[in-house]
Parts: structure tokens; C-alpha cells; sequence
């Protein structure tokens, strides 16, 4: 799968961590505050909570991970799929990157943790050459430092995220989704890669442990899981499997945020009560024990990344704004001529997925559903008519959307997708059952419709351009159509009207090489329809073809390498090229309604801040009745 197709669909899965956490709302911060009085915690000082590092891709803070001393934090890196620690005590950012014998183009990290020693970091890794998953350790310090081995490469892994080590350092804790088999957490040996299953889940199931943690001892395992109602709960398991007891239970979701440093003390957030907040539970022979202790209240906003050894907890906070426009069209010129209105009416609306179907009623939209976990399991479609502002909202059964388009007869998407165990695919689905049919498994591409939908076009990019493939849907065979040479990437394609001919918007990586290439489908020479000046570049807003096929819009990153988009629309009669008046940070998707009158884009424009609350200690607890 291409680094920025996974980045992407890795994007819908970061989401808040608790319901009603809205991003641009900060927790609190500041040094030890005495607030019983207003409700903040329970203790006689709330520990004091801190921002530690700011400014971070949001799309991979789900993969963070505190390291044991909590003087730095690792997760992977966008887009070169590296690792990186990033340094608490000097706000800097180191690269990790590891020699193995086993390197090949295209491969990358995902999660990863440092040792209880901080001398190795264990990591997800996607092996390009054998196309699976694997578990790698890497060298931080002594004779091995600078070079990886892999630990575990099963083929049948179709993902595998690093959670945490044991307190021991001979076992790696990671989450293992098999494509044919059992899927769930596993303990698995650092000496010679055995694994031993602690929670098993069925790859059919709608559900699966998320946010783990390790007791102290290593004797207790605690993850929360979805339960049959739609919640999030927390459970205890001990790491023998001889129990798995349900400890903390509310309407709404609750989630782990990792073991206290007091002895049997579990943190966990929940959304019970007026605002998110963490509570210290005590546990006993796996059972939770005595009353909760509120241990802070107000933190919106934030996602789980762990405890570090000496108690202080971490988390990140998601700010910015992530949702779907549309605005108003001059149908003769494309310049806008309305104020922006937001159509996704939530803040976990996917910026990258949505379309107008054939007669400009209906729009269909990505949302996570409602409900906190860091991680949701599946998408919703919503689908809005203009008429009368009806809202449906569909539930296929797929883990993560990428991609929407409607089928020219308007009854049904065609949605590219991640399904629960992590295998992409092109699906089609009926609007009015939410129905599922495979259309291809083939992934690491970028796929289209025709206007007439008979054909489905597949671009797919290499180290030296874009290849341009058609697949037959029905005899599964793959034809190639076309090449782009010397583009690194590509950063948006669209049919023309009619459906012979195919705009795509391509750059290397370097300055100057930013251009619109129009590709005839029906062979036939290509032609540079426009090439960007060395101090622009495109951005990743996509292009877009008017209905009347007069205009193509496209997005312009500008000053060279900044995030501040300049939409412009090129005149396909005379070759002149205007600002469409829309401008802004973190631009995606264009999309313009048949009758050339609405343009809808996605905005991205999330960050996300680490922030730390120090080791609360519970023995101070005032135990004033502050519970909701």
C-alpha cells in the first residue's frame, strides 16, 4: 500500500478519545491547583497537567508510545514511514532508522515501543518484498544499535501494531490480525519470536481490544473493548488467562489510560459525568475494589499514549479543524461566490471521502460513529438530500473509507476500504441496504469510475512515474492504458465529461516539476496542459473537472513547501488560469456537482500536542463527593 494512500486511511482511525471531545479545546494546564471546590478532582491536589511537546502529525499520534523513563515519545513518521523519537527534555525530533538484511523499497513502521532497559525499540513493520506484516526489534544502544532483526513474519500477518513490552524485557505485547485465522493480543518472545495468544478474537468480529496496558508486575493485562451496547468497557485479564474480569462500566466509553505508579491503581478516562476525566481505580486479584477516585476532570480532547515507569501519564490533544465544505459556484466562470457552509455537521468527518451523486441531490459523506474510542472499528456513510435536509446514515461493515464515489445510477457507492482485519479493497454498496460486494482486493492504488460507470481505472505510482491501468470488474483481468514518466507522485486525477480523456495532476520531488497531464483513454499522445513555476507546487487538494467539461480546478501550495492552499480554476477554451477565491490550510478533495453550481472540499487541518499530567497520588484523596 502507498506510503500516502495508508497514511490517509490510518487518518480516519485517530480519532479523540473520548465522546464530546471536540478538537481546538485544550485541557488544563498549569502547575498544582487546589480544586476540590470546583468539582476537578477528588485528591487533595490535582496533579498538575503540561504541555510537553507541540506540534505533531495528528495522523500518527495514535502510534505513540511513551518511553519507560518518559523522557521521550516514538511513533512512525508521515511520509517516509520512518520512526521517530521525539525528545521531551530538548524539543527535538530524531529519525530512527534501522539496517536490516531484509530492507526492500516501500516498506514502513508503524507502532512502536523502547525496552524497560531503553537499549531496543520493538516495531511494526510492512515488509514490501513478501507483502505482510512483521514485528521488528531495533538497536538504540550497545553493539547492536543502528540495526534491526526480525523477530516475528508470519505470512498470513495482515497487520501487526506494537503495544508494550513486559516489565521483564523478554516479551513484546503487540496486537497480531492474521487474514485467515485468530486475531488479538499477543506476548511475544524477543528471543526467538513465539508468540502465546492472551486475547483471541475472531477476524469476523466487530470488536477488538484497543488501548493495552501492563501492570508493574506483569502478572495483569488491562485493555478496553466495544460491548454489545455500542460502549467502550474496561477489562483486567491476568496474563496467564486464568481470569478476564470487567472492571469499569458506564454508559458511554471508557478507556485505558495505564497503570498508576501506586501499586494495583488503574487510570482510565471516561466521558461519565459532565467532562472527559480520569479516574484511578483500584485493583485487586484482577477485580476492581472500593470506589473509584476522580483523579482530574476538563481534559478534553485527548488520546491516550501511556504511562511512563515513574507514574506520569501522557496523552495527546487533537486542535484544528477536520470536516467537509461546499461553496457556491459561478457555473460560467467556476469562481466562487458563497461563504464556505461545513456538511459533515460532526468533528470526526472524514476530509478525503465524498461525493455528489449523478443528479446533484445527494451528497455522501465519512463519519466515525459517535463515541470516544481512540480507535473506532467501523465507518458510517451519511447521505444528505437537498431536498428537505434529509440525513440517512449507513453502516457497512468496513473499518476504515478512503474513497467514495456514486454509481452513475445513483443506487449505490463505490467505496475503497479497509475491512476489520486490515485488507483493502474496492467495495460496491446498495444505498438503501448497506449490502456489500468485493469489487477488487487489489490495494496500493488509487481507483476511479468512468462518468458512465463501465470502467474502472486504476493509477498506481512507482519510483520513476504513474502507471495507468484499467480493470475488468467482472473477468478480474488488468489491462494497462497509459504511463506518466517522471513523476514521483501523484496528487489528484479526474475523467473528463465524456470519459475519454483523464487529467492527472503529477510532481517529482523536485522544484519546478509540478504539471496537469491530460491522458487520452482510447490512446493517443499526452499533452502537458499546464506546468507550475519553480516557486509552486501542487498540493494534495486533488483536481477537479467541471460538469461542462470548460473548467478544471486544482490547488496550489504556495509559498514552496507550506500548507496554505490557493484554489484556481483553468479555463479548458483559452488556457487562462484565475483564482477561484478559495483559499485555507489543508485543502482536500475537490469536487464539483454535475450542474457545475457546488464545489465540495475537505479541510485536514488537525495537529496534535503531547501533553503530560504528573503521577497523581491517591492517598490524598479528600474523597469529597464529587461524583457525577
Amino acid at each position: 500500500m502507498h506510503h500516502r494512500d495508508r497514511d490517509r486511511l490510518f487518518a480516519l482511525l485517530a480519532t479523540t478519545a473520548l465522546a464530546g471531545c471536540t478538537p481546538g479545546r485544550s485541557a488544563s494546564a498549569g502547575s498544582a491547583e487546589r480544586a476540590q471546590d470546583i468539582g476537578l478532582t477528588e485528591l487533595s491536589t490535582a496533579p498538575a497537567v503540561q504541555r510537553v511537546f507541540k506540534a505533531v502529525e495528528m495522523e500518527c499520534c495514535f502510534t505513540a508510545r511513551p518511553a519507560p523513563d518518559g523522557r521521550s515519545i516514538t511513533m512512525s513518521a508521515i511520509p517516509t514511514g520512518d520512526l521517530r523519537l521525539y525528545d521531551l527534555m530538548t524539543s527535538t525530533v530524531q529519525a530512527l532508522r534501522f539496517k536490516s538484511p531484509d530492507d526492500s523499497p516501500g516498506g514502513h513502521a508503524e507502532s512502536s515501543a523502547i525496552s524497560p532497559d531503553g537499549k531496543s525499540i520493538a516495531y511494526g513493520w510492512y515488509n514490501a518484498r513478501v507483502k505482510h506484516w512483521e514485528i521488528r526489534v531495533g538497536g538504540l544502544a550497545g553493539p547492536d544499535s543502528g540495526t534491526a532483526r526480525t523477530l516475528l513474519s508470519p505470512p498470513d500477518l495482515g497487520y501487526s501494531e506494537v503495544l508494550t513490552w513486559m516489565p521483564d524485557g523478554n516479551h513484546i505485547v503487540a496486537r497480531l490480525m492474521r487474514r485467515q485465522d485468530t486475531s488479538g493480543i499477543a506476548a511475544v518472545s524477543v528471543t526467538d519470536g513465539s508468540t502465546r495468544m492472551l486475547k483471541a478474537r475472531v477476524t469476523t468480529s466487530a470488536s477488538y481490544p484497543m488501548n493495552v496496558s501492563v501492570s508493574r508486575d506483569g502478572q495483569w493485562l488491562a485493555y478496553d473493548d466495544r460491548s454489545p451496547s455500542g460502549d467502550r468497557d474496561v477489562y483486567v485479564m491476568a496474563t496467564d488467562r486464568t481470569q478476564d474480569n470487567l472492571v469499569v462500566q458506564h454508559k458511554g466509553d471508557d478507556v485505558v489510560m495505564g497503570w498508576a505508579k501506586e501499586d494495583g491503581r488503574l487510570l482510565v478516562g471516561t466521558e461519565h459525568g459532565s467532562t472527559p476525566s480520569v479516574w484511578s481505580v483500584s485493583i485487586k486479584d484482577g477485580k476492581a475494589s472500593g470506589e473509584p477516585v476522580l483523579v482530574r476532570s476538563n481534559l478534553w480532547g485527548n488520546v491516550p499514549v501511556g504511562t511512563s515507569a515513574n507514574g506520569n501519564l501522557f496523552f495527546s490533544v487533537i486542535k484544528g479543524d477536520r470536516n467537509v465544505y461546499t461553496v457556491g459556484l459561478d457555473p460560467r466562470s467556476a469562481v466562487v461566490i458563497s461563504t464556505p457552509m461545513a456538511m459533515g455537521g460532526e468533528s470526526l468527518t472524514s476530509p478525503y471521502a465524498f461525493d455528489w451523486s449523478a443528479d446533484g441531490e445527494h451528497l455522501a459523506l465519512v463519519t466515525k460513529p459517535a463515541g470516544g474510542a481512540k480507535n473506532a472499528e467501523y465507518n458510517q456513510v451519511l447521505i444528505r438530500s437537498l431536498k428537505g435536509e434529509q440525513v440517512r446514515r449507513l453502516s457497512p461493515k468496513l473499518s476504515s473509507i478512503l474513497q467514495v464515489q456514486w454509481y452513475p445510477d445513483g443506487r449505490a457507492l463505490l467505496l475503497y476500504a479497509l475491512n476489520p482485519v486490515r485488507q483493502v479493497g474496492m467495495y460496491r454498496m446498495d444505498v438503501k441496504t448497506a449490502e456489500l460486494s468485493l469489487v477488487t482486493g487489489m490495494s496500493g492504488a488509487r481507483m476511479r469510475l468512468s462518468p458512465d460507470g463501465t470502467r474502472l481505472v486504476i493509477l498506481q505510482s512507482d519510483s520513476g512515474g504513474v502507471n495507468i491501468n484499467e480493470k475488468d470488474p467482472v473477468k478480474g483481468n488488468t489491462s494497462k492504458l497509459s504511463r506518466v514518466e517522471n513523476a514521483g507522485s501523484y496528487v489528484g486525477y479526474a475523467f473528463s465529461p465524456d470519459g475519454r480523456t483523464l487529467a492527472v495532476a503529477v510532481q517529482a520531488d523536485v522544484a519546478g516539476s509540478s504539471r496537469i497531464v491530460l491522458v487520452p483513454l482510447g490512446g493517443g499522445a499526452q499533452r502537458v496542459l499546464l506546468k507550475l513555476s519553480a516557486t509552486e507546487r501542487l498540493s494534495f487538494a486533488g483536481i477537479a473537472w467541471s460538469g461542462d467539461g470548460k473548467h478544471l480546478l486544482y490547488s496550489v501550495e504556495s509559498p514552496f513547501g507550506k500548507d496554505q492552499h490557493e484554489v484556481r480554476t483553468f479555463s479548458m477554451a483559452d488556457g487562462s488560469v484565475v483564482a477561484t477565491g478559495l483559499t485555507g490550510r489543508g485543502l482536500r478533495g475537490l469536487v464539483i456537482s454535475r450542474d457545475g453550481r457546488t464545489l465540495t472540499y475537505g479541510v485536514d487541518d488537525l495537529e496534535a500536542e503531547f501533553w503530560m499530567m504528573h503521577a497523581p497520588v491517591t492517598t490524598l484523596a479528600a474523597r469529597k463527593s464529587t461524583r457525577p
